[in-house]
């Protein structure tokens, strides 16, 4: 839902679908025995909604939390 705001508020180009199938990837993977960080899908900067929804949040390993940013 939220990934889906996201692709029609910014430019199409390899950088978003480099975003969306990390995001797309975690959502559907548990981590849970290794090191994460909370990530918003939709930045709460955008104020947008969702700031605060957990269906806004994927946990993403450390170097994919640097590439989304």
């Amino acid at each position: 839902m939220y990934l889906d705001i996201l692709k029609n508020v910014v430019f199409d180009n390899k950088y978003t679908d480099w975003y969306s199938s990390i995001i797309i990837k975690a959502q559907q993977r548990l981590l849970t025995d290794v090191y994460f960080e909370k990530h918003h899908i939709l930045p709460r900067s955008f104020r947008m909604g969702g700031e605060t929804d957990k269906t806004n949040l994927v946990n993403l390993n450390a170097r994919e939390h640097l590439i989304c940013h």
